[in-house]
């Protein structure tokens, strides 16, 4: 993977374990995880409802918890399922802002259970 994003020109950032399990990096994906929903949703249903609300972002968490863009969307699982992003290398906290996935920015994580997360 590194090789080929080195080849394209593309920016990124390989995480290594030890990376992870780092202050805050380590908290703030297990808190972002806890607050995830375990009610799949299509990701044709959260494409549209982010297409509908693309102008309020970036969107404070608290924001997105209030208004979010569709009743069964929870923000917390668009960010682990890599429609949403925000820093994770400084405390995560409600007041964080929340930003789309654009196809320019590759700016994801993925969170699985099979890391302790």
């Amino acid at each position: 993977m590194a090789k080929h994003l080195a080849h394209t020109g593309q920016r990124f950032a390989v995480l290594t374990e030890q990376e992870l399990r780092m202050a805050p990096v380590q908290s703030n994906l297990r808190w972002v995880y806890h607050q995830t929903d375990r009610v799949p949703v299509s990701a044709e249903q959260i494409r549209a409802a982010l297409a509908r609300h693309q102008s309020a972002f970036p969107l404070s968490i608290s924001a997105a918890i209030q208004t979010p863009p569709s009743p069964r969307l929870n923000p917390f699982n668009m960010l682990v399922s890599g429609w949403l992003y925000c820093p994770i290398d400084q405390a995560v906290s409600p007041a964080t802002h929340l930003h789309l996935i654009q196809e320019e920015n590759h700016v994801w994580f993925r969170i699985t259970q099979e890391h302790d997360f």
